[in-house]
């Protein structure tokens, strides 16, 4: 593994915020966990975000299981969605994996960007990811669930919010999954790629949504020239530049 930060350029402060987007979604997956494998898909049905239900497409409301039949109706607002399918994973692998990038990078990025920014972003970041997944098949009935879009979006920020000389191994591990991303998402829009239910688009919607913050808060926070050194730099050797 990289090493990503250490403990001279972590900010000082308690991620509260995304301490408790982990936590959630640790009890949302002990909860999928102890329901079972066919209440589980139910579940994923009801909650997950199906982009069928947001492009206003012929929605399935039913699911056959041998000889039974189950009613997988979301009791929320497909547009609710949205947001409850950012914190389902499909199992402990899914989870784990992304929990600890959110661990990793999620903390500092809050402690920097300020608690409601942080927790306003993230959210946003993993809605504009499922926004370009939907786009990519507006009539898919496969829920799309996880926190990866929005945690490619948390990964993005933190680039810019490292100190420059601690960005080059993270930098490149992020820049070769984001690849990696970007390589699954081309793929997955062939007749080849039936059966592939990663959701490379929502990974980068959700980078695309980060960089574009980290380059506006780089730019609103960059240091402004004291008017003395802006004098100054007019003038060379006793000349005016």
């Amino acid at each position: 593994m990289f090493s990503f930060s250490n403990d001279e350029t972590k900010p000082k402060g308690r991620p509260v915020v995304n301490w408790t987007i982990i936590g959630i979604c640790a009890v949302v997956l002990i909860y999928e966990l102890a329901i079972g494998s066919l209440n589980r898909e139910i579940f994923f049905y009801k909650f997950g975000l199906r982009p069928v239900s947001i492009t206003g497409g012929n929605t399935i409301n039913l699911l056959s299981s041998g000889t039974d039949i189950y009613n997988i109706s979301s009791p929320i607002s497909s547009w609710l969605t949205l947001f409850t399918s950012i914190f389902i994973h499909a199992d402990f692998l899914h989870f784990a994996f992304n929990m600890l990038f959110l661990w990793v990078c999620g903390n500092y990025v809050e402690v920097r960007f300020g608690h409601i920014r942080y927790l306003l972003f993230f959210l946003a970041a993993g809605v504009a990811g499922s926004w370009l997944q939907i786009a990519t098949n507006t009539d898919s009935q496969t829920p799309i669930i996880g926190a990866s879009g929005a945690i490619a979006g948390v990964l993005a920020l933190y680039l810019f919010l490292l100190p420059r000389h601690q960005v080059g191994g993270a930098a490149l591990y992020i820049g070769f999954w984001i690849l990696i991303q970007f390589v699954g998402a081309v793929g997955s829009l062939g007749p080849s790629a039936q059966g592939d239910n990663v959701a490379y688009w929502a990974h980068l919607g959700g980078f695309a949504l980060g960089v574009a913050v980290g380059l506006i808060y780089k730019y609103w926070t960059r240091p402004k020239p004291l008017a003395a050194e802006t004098e100054t730099a007019k003038f060379w050797r006793g000349r005016r530049l």
